[in-house]
């Protein structure tokens, strides 16, 4: 059985032909990911010191930290890792919000919860031989972000990058999830959402200070069907999106203009100056999206206090009502009138729901 290697992925340029500042790995589940960037890490803090923070939505996983490596360790079959090394707990440190682990009795790690990232600022002399960071589920399987999360993981690689001389000192920040959705902070921050195309003949895609690879492993997804327990549930939807490789798609789906007559106007967004008009077809409940909205229509919602005035609804008050909207998605009810329109939705729905 072949598993996931990251080899070509570190190793790949950014669009500008420089080295990437965030690396991320996505693939079908139990391809290996977190196996091969775990034993990456461990191998890496014995042959050089590079010590690893590794960042979680939840404060549980922070104190398991250590034990999360450790499993990797250990296993038996892991062939990344040659030689026998002992994964301890290490203290709590930090007023309590960073927990370390050590390797053969030396510092190597720490576990960070996301949410500290504020009261963390101060606390960067910690993290002056921290070399990797790892996002692992990247793409949480219930779709759940922390809020304002991309800036707390902006945050505090800023801070984790300071010191030894320089006020940014280059850290590889490595993400690693399963096939889940293009609805997601991160790959609509770094743009990557633009450009994922399945019928691409590359699996990585670059943009400035980002590389992404998309890679479906045909073992890991052959080993799922063929056991007791994936036949038991061969039919559910979630076996199926992780052995089969349904969640690439052209960049250019969902671009459709409303055809039907009996249509009803739902709201206008205002994002970047530009009025995007959302209207439903009321026979097939096809929300569809144009940049040819009402200028009449009074409900207008903005998502920047910049376009905010009295005349507009801000988004904080329309969580519920852009979920609904990225559930139509997910559901294949959404459309959009045109590239342009489609990029524009994703961000400001994901600014709506992430932040």
């Amino acid at each position: 059985m072949e598993f996931y290697s990251g080899d070509e992925l570190l190793n790949t340029k950014d669009v500008n032909g420089n080295d990437p500042s965030v690396y991320v790995a996505t693939s079908n589940r139990t391809a290996g990911k977190t196996t091969y960037f775990e034993s990456l890490f461990i191998n890496k803090f014995c042959e050089t010191g590079s010590q690893t923070v590794h960042f979680f939505r939840s404060k549980a996983e922070v104190e398991a930290t250590w034990l999360i490596v450790k499993g990797v360790c250990d296993m038996e079959e892991n062939e990344l890792i040659t030689e026998p090394h002992e994964i301890t707990q290490g203290k709590s440190i930090a007023d309590g919000m960073v927990h370390t682990y050590l390797i053969d009795g030396q510092l190597a790690g720490y576990g960070i919860y996301l949410g500290h990232y504020v009261k963390l600022k101060k606390f960067s002399p910690l993290f002056s031989k921290v070399d990797y960071t790892f996002l692992d589920e990247y793409q949480p399987e219930d779709g759940k972000f922390m809020r304002n999360e991309v800036t707390a993981y902006i945050s505090l690689i800023y801070s984790i990058g300071r010191g030894n001389g320089e006020m940014i000192r280059p850290v590889r920040n490595i993400m690693a999830g399963n096939l889940i959705t293009l609805m997601n902070p991160y790959l609509i921050k770094s743009g990557l959402y633009k450009i994922i195309n399945a019928t691409s003949d590359t699996s990585f895609f670059r943009t400035k200070g980002w590389v992404a690879e998309f890679n479906y492993n045909e073992d890991a997804a052959k080993a799922v069907k063929e056991s007791a327990f994936g036949q038991a549930f061969e039919n559910d939807r979630y076996i199926a999106n992780n052995t089969e490789n349904i969640y690439l798609f052209d960049a250019t789906k969902f671009i459709e203009n409303i055809k039907s007559k009996s249509q009803r106007y739902l709201f206008t967004v205002k994002y970047n100056s530009i009025l995007y008009g959302f209207r439903i077809d009321n026979k097939t409940k096809i929300v569809y999206v144009s940049d040819k909205a009402d200028p009449s229509y009074p409900t207008v919602i903005v998502f920047r206090e910049s376009e905010h005035d009295e005349k507009t609804i801000h988004a904080d008050f329309c969580k519920d009502l852009m979920r609904n909207i990225i559930h139509d998605y997910h559901k294949g009810k959404l459309r959009f009138n045109s590239l342009e329109t489609k990029d524009a939705a994703f961000e400001f729905m994901a600014l709506s729901i992430y932040q």
